[in-house]
């Protein structure tokens, strides 16, 4: 990388942002972001600042081109050409579809971002798959982290954002805090209502058995709480979860995509470009829980 020399009026980028160099004063320069807030700083630092960042970059691509060398290079890796007919069960004795270079590889999570590196992980014993950010990622409280997921069962395919709130409220609810700020402004309640309508999603709480124990649907006014065949109007959504959080009520919430087992098996190895689009559509919930959520820095 060239010497940074800075120019006024030129604009260059820090951490926080785009910014214009305003004016320059020996070892120091006036500088101003986009927002219009103006500090005074010392050249040295914003270089460093600059050639750091350029640093990282790098290191990012160059880790980035090393894994997809080694990936193309093995002759071990099972292609992801669809799911089977013998995928769809609770059970994990014989399937590949798990594994990291199948579907894993085949969905396209925010490829070409520098911000993120997500991966995918099988989760044991069960037939499901979840992706993170592997600079967010704690392998410790993983569970308690919001992450993209896909999962099946005997009669269908389940894809998309799930976050679980524990019941015990000394354990890291970090992301779950994010999730439910975000929630809260109420133009993001009416975006979330907007593309599980356009996405066709529905909201559901799992047990420890994985069975399903109410589903919140979008309605015409607001939502709809399914909970033992019996429907039930809800003004607020993230009033309902505040109240099963201040009940310490453990919350294992999925925003999910629900299709059939034999429209799934149709679709062959395309239904990773399906995954891939739902992911897409749910990543300003992920930003909102990752991002925020963790003290971990990107």
């Amino acid at each position: 990388m060239d010497p940074i020399e800075f120019k006024i009026g030129d604009k260059y980028e820090n951490m926080k942002g785009p910014y214009e160099v305003l004016s320059l004063d020996g070892d120091y320069m006036r500088i101003r972001w986009e927002t219009g807030e103006e500090i005074t700083t010392e050249v040295d630092f914003q270089r460093r600042i600059i050639e750091r960042m350029h640093f990282e970059k790098e290191q990012l691509k160059a880790k980035k081109a090393k894994k997809m060398k080694k990936a193309a290079g093995s002759s071990t890796q099972v292609k992801f050409e669809g799911f089977q007919e013998g995928d769809f069960s609770k059970k994990i004795a014989g399937t590949t579809w798990r594994r990291r270079s199948c579907l894993g590889r085949k969905v396209k999570v925010f490829p070409d971002s520098d911000r993120f590196d997500i991966k995918s992980w099988s989760i044991a014993r069960k037939p499901m798959i979840q992706w993170a950010d592997t600079n967010h990622r704690d392998a410790e409280n993983f569970n308690y982290q919001g992450k993209f997921f896909v999962r099946l069962d005997e009669a269908s395919l389940y894809c998309g954002f799930c976050i679980e709130r524990p019941k015990d409220i000394e354990t890291q609810t970090g992301d779950w805090n994010a999730f439910m700020e975000w929630l809260r402004q109420q133009t993001n309640e009416a975006r979330l209502k907007e593309l599980m309508i356009d996405h066709e999603l529905s909201m559901v709480n799992l047990k420890r058995d994985c069975h399903i124990s109410w589903k919140i649907e979008p309605a015409e006014e607001n939502w709809t709480l399914v909970k033992k065949d019996k429907k039930k109007p809800i003004q607020s959504l993230p009033e309902f979860l505040d109240v099963l959080s201040g009940n310490s009520k453990r919350v294992d919430l999925f925003i999910t995509k629900e299709m059939d087992k034999d429209d799934v098996i149709s679709r062959g190895d395309k239904i990773a470009d399906v995954i891939s689009r739902t992911f897409e559509s749910l990543f300003p919930i992920y930003e909102a829980s990752a991002l925020n959520g963790s003290n971990k820095p990107f």
